[in-house]
């Protein structure tokens, strides 16, 4: 029925998963969470809750990021996280997760007045709150030893905390967590209304701060039995939150709160949901100050030890790594129990292992009969227990690979007007290695494929199949490519041929890092050793030991290779002897790169520094300081290294001063290889992108017409609009008529001068985000994946498809409709065959928003970029960067666009020059649209106003107030003003 699967979880097929649920029968349907439908399912006597993935309309789940987000599922193993069984992920069938069912149903079931259930008791919903509690704080901290990364969960709700038998509090639905630095996941998705942060919905920034938000909210509903989100209520009281802000909701009476117990958890509640996110405590105090009401309540939260009278002893509770056996040994100094008897061998395995509860350092281990997290014996004592200490110097594997890359030699360059001149999209997952010679880049990615791009033509030139893992590293010379990956293996490409002539075996474990130098290439692995093999004969000449953890980077020169190590250490060998020549220590953390020339070594670490080396002397010349988070990949040429990091910069520093030349922004996550050749740098990201840094601009847009001004200091409301019956978010004008698109699915046509509504388009089966007007055409687009263009006149339309997600920007040009989606690319269509005739791609995440005028079109972006595309090419002549969050609307005029963001700025640019000439502040939030006209600009914001800006001086001509919700959309025409907002109305404003 099932098989162990690479993660260890076990391999279900979808037949027999059949079979468990009665063909998924309506009778099995228990729930429905964020990513897909839940069914009951039985394996043998036991039961299981068997998730399916629910497809986006028209999209299919990547197998790839499906296992992705396996495999970090796989890794949370902890007593209030619901515990993953096993997958299938057959072709051409559902994606399915199959978990241990929780007997206690969902918390927000439980909270729901009912007949037939008693209602959770205060000193119940205190111990829930300590569940998920410790469940989130296990998700947010990095286990390296478990090779687990940090996690947000992002859907922390009453629905998707699930009760066991006993009531303890388990969290579920993580099919729409992801890595803390992670950008992929596989449903996508942002949280659910009444429990989303605020604060990340103006600045798009999630923190473990959002997942404490969430908590409080969650908090709340314990307290008062309410739900989180209540649509039947008046807008400003839908949230629950927003309530409790305004005044005292009470305590839900079926639980019986005392004062103590209510003023806990609505004072922790508040705390949690604060507006700033630097007033709201930490899940560790959340938890403590929880705890202490545990330790302190009656005898039905935590039962004291039992009296000479037989009293049942309490339920002992599972083990948190095989999840099965019940725990019997307990950690010292925390006093939690955790782990069974067998498990503990695992943790004896690993140096320095750590309370998977708290994440305290474990001293040593007794073996007996516990509570799990009370650290309360239940039979035998806290004397009885055999000790046993954990090994000092024992090894673990970890899981991140390294970035580190072969320095190439070349002139040095003048780093001081350095600019991306090429961003190179293809690869479909994170880029870990990158490699530069000549014209020519090599990238390696997470999607398993080497690619081979033209630096001239930003073309990628051959695609590199075969390995079956991650690509962890590759290094080039001349027409031989060499890749290492997390398949064990290591690669030898012929560019010319696109063949691998080689592969290289012998590594035990992941391949991290590869260099090349004539006939010779070496490579490091997690299996602590250095290899160095000869290509012309595929055998492994020197294998290099002395490392004491895993090798994450290597590079060569002559007889000299340089290894970088988790042991923190730097190593020179020299190849002819097979002896390490020197050790260099000096990093207070994992050496994640190296490079070398000469007599001289760079490496960088997750100490956050770069070091120079000198070899000869093994003293460390020079300490780089500037990154703000890990240095994952150095290079060198002469005077210059150029460092990559997980702050998501490049940094070119000047060795004889110290000094760091240049930054180089743009990537919107880690970078994790770079290289140098002459003057070009070229970095790689998990944004899944390559750039390739210049000094040399070698395309400058051109020029499009540009509209008229007009006189807003006496601009009024003379109209207000009402008839939708939800929000809007976008609006159009032209003349005498409004258009306006809204979360109830329609489209409203409007006569400016009557006020009156003179068509309602009707045909979107979600919300309509965008909408354009060009004389009798509107063009909308949509959350249902679609762009509809309608005939005012006759109310007819025809439907552009073709999106595999939410198209949020239109714009229209003749014959020519633009839109924008969440599928990250831009599309051109010709309304008269109605085919799309261009797709544009570019853009590292959700478009946004569009704008064209003649040949040319501008999109914004959630990956905070303004992107400048010719349509008759296809091609992006331009990257506009400098806003610091999603750019959430743009407009063109002339040689001019504007872009609003969610940094609450509205940045002015200069398409020819590619520069920012004016960047217009005011707006207290968010900015939500844009409209140009000649010398002005109009912008709309989530602080309910509309401002209006003179570009020339930079100044705030007006502010509009009146709404009373987020202002979505704004348009100009003549002297004429639209704006349409969340609060259901469209205001015309005119002098």
């Amino acid at each position: 029925m099932s098989a162990l699967a690479v993660d260890g979880s076990a391999q279900y097929s979808y037949a027999s998963l059949l079979s468990m649920t009665n063909s998924f029968s309506v009778q099995n349907k228990i729930g429905r969470g964020g990513s897909g439908d839940v069914y009951l399912g039985r394996i043998g006597s036991s039961q299981v809750a068997i998730k399916v993935i629910r497809t986006i309309q028209g999209m299919q789940v990547d197998d790839t990021e499906f296992r992705r987000e396996l495999s970090v599922l796989s890794m949370c193993r902890h007593e209030n996280i619901v515990p993953l069984l096993g997958s299938s992920s057959e072709f051409g069938n559902p994606l399915c997760l199959v978990y241990r069912y929780m007997p206690g149903g969902s918390l927000a079931d439980r909270l729901l007045p009912s007949t037939t259930v008693l209602p959770l008791t205060a000193s119940e919903r205190i111990n829930i709150a300590v569940g998920v509690a410790l469940g989130l704080h296990y998700l947010h901290q990095p286990d390296r030893e478990r090779y687990k990364p940090s996690i947000f969960h992002r859907d922390v709700t009453s629905a998707n905390i699930l009760l066991d038998a006993d009531m303890y509090a388990k969290i579920s639905d993580a099919g729409i967590a992801r890595e803390a630095d992670s950008s992929v996941t596989m449903t996508g998705g942002m949280g659910t209304w009444g429990y989303i942060d605020p604060y990340y919905l103006e600045s798009r920034e999630f923190t473990t701060a959002s997942d404490v938000f969430s908590f409080g909210v969650v908090l709340l509903e314990l307290l008062t039995g309410l739900q989180a989100f209540d649509s039947s209520q008046q807008p400003r009281d839908r949230n629950l939150f927003r309530r409790a802000r305004r005044s005292v909701v009470p305590a839900d009476a079926r639980a019986g709160f005392d004062d103590a117990r209510e003023k806990l958890l609505r004072d922790l509640a508040m705390e949690c949901t604060a507006e700033d996110i630097e007033d709201r405590p930490g899940l560790e105090d959340c938890i403590a100050r929880l705890l202490g009401e545990v330790r302190e309540a009656e005898p039905d939260v935590v039962p004291p030890p039992p009296a000479p009278a037989p009293t049942p002893a309490p339920r002992v509770r599972e083990c948190v790594v095989c999840m099965d056996a019940p725990p019997r040994t307990r950690f010292s100094p925390c006093l939690h129990s955790a782990c069974c008897q067998g498990c503990v061998g695992e943790l004896i395995l690993r140096a320095s292992p750590r309370c998977p509860i708290c994440r305290e350092r474990v001293q040593s281990f007794e073996v007996g009969d516990f509570i799990d997290t009370s650290g309360r014996t239940i039979e035998g004592g806290g004397g009885g227990g055999e000790s046993v200490r954990p090994p000092d110097e024992m090894y673990v594997e970890q899981l991140v690979p390294s970035g580190g890359t072969v320095s190439r030699g070349g002139r040095t360059l003048d780093a001081r007007n350095l600019s991306c001149i090429k961003t190179l999209t293809g690869h479909t997952h994170k880029v870990y290695g990158v490699a530069i010679a000549g014209d020519v880049v090599v990238s390696g990615s997470s999607d398993r494929m080497v690619k081979v791009w033209q630096i001239s033509t930003g073309s990628c030139i051959k695609t590199l199949t075969g390995h079956t893992g991650t690509v962890n590293s590759v290094a080039i010379a001349g027409d031989v490519v060499v890749s290492g990956s997390r398949d064990v293996t290591v690669k030898v490409w012929q560019i010319s041929t696109g063949s691998c002539i080689k592969t290289l075996t012998g590594h035990t474990h992941w391949v991290s890092s590869v260099a090349i130098a004539g006939d010779v290439v070496v490579s490091g692995s997690y299996d602590k050793t250095v290899k160095v093999w000869q290509i012309s004969t595929g055998s492994c000449i020197k294998t290099l030991t002395g490392h004491t953890e895993a090798v994450v980077s290597v590079a060569i020169a002559g007889d000299v290779v340089v290894s970088g190590s988790y042991d923190k250490t730097v190593k020179v060998w020299q190849i002819s002897t097979g002896s390490c020549i020197k050790t260099l220590t000096g990093h207070a953390d994992w050496v994640y790169g190296v490079a070398i020339a000469g007599d001289v070594v760079v490496s960088g670490s997750v100490d956050k520094t770069v070091k120079v080396w000198q070899i000869s002397t093994g003293s460390c010349i020079k300490t780089l300081t500037g990154h703000t988070d890990f240095v994952s990949s150095v290079a060198i040429a002469g005077d210059v290294v150029v460092s990559g990091s997980y702050d998501k910069t490049v940094k070119v520093w000047q060795i004889s001063t110290g000094s760091c030349i240049k930054t180089l922004t743009g990537h919107t996550n880690s970078v994790y290889s770079v290289a140098i050749a002459g003057d070009l740098v070229v970095s790689g990201s998990w944004d899944q992108t390559v750039k390739v840094w210049s000094t040399d601009e070698r395309y400058v847009g051109q020029l499009v017409p540009s509209g008229r001004t007009f006189d807003a200091r006496n601009l009024s409301c003379i109209k207000t609009l009402t008839g939708h019956t939800d929000g809007i978010n976008n609006v159009a004008n032209a003349g005498d008529v409004v258009v306006s698109g809204s979360y109830d699915k329609t489209v409203k046509v409007w006569q400016i001068s009557t006020g009156s509504c003179i068509k309602t388009l009707t045909g979107h089966t979600d919300c309509v985000n965008g909408v354009a007007i060009a004389g009798d055409l509107v063009v909308s687009g949509s959350s249902d994946h679609t762009v509809k263009v309608w005939q005012i006149s006759t109310g007819s339309c025809i439907t552009l498809s073709g999106h595999t997600d939410v198209v949020v920007g239109v714009a229209i040009a003749g014959d020519l409709v633009v839109s924008g989606s969440w599928d990250y690319t831009v599309k051109v269509w010709q309304i008269s065959t109605g085919s799309c005739i261009k797709t544009l791609t570019g853009h590292t995440n959700d478009v946004f928003s569009v704008s064209t005028a003649g040949d040319v079109v501008v999109s914004g972006s959630s990956d905070n970029t303004v992107k400048v595309w010719q349509i008759s090419t296809g091609s992006c002549i331009k990257t506009l960067t400098g806003h610091t969050s999603w750019v959430n609307d743009v407009a063109i005029a002339g040689d001019v666009i504007v872009s609003g963001s969610d940094d609450k700025t509205v940045k002015v640019w200069q398409i020819s020059t590619g520069s920012c000439i004016k960047t217009l502040t005011g707006h207290t939030r968010g900015v939500m649209s844009i409209a140009i006209a000649g010398d002005v600009v109009v912008s709309g914001s989530s602080d309910e106003t509309a401002k209006v800006w003179q570009i020339s001086t930079g100044l705030c001509i007006k502010t509009l107030t009146g709404h009373m919700n987020r202002v979505n959309d704004v348009a100009i025409a003549g002297d004429v003003v639209v704006s349409g907002s969340e609060d259901f109305t469209v205001k015309v404003w005119s002098t």
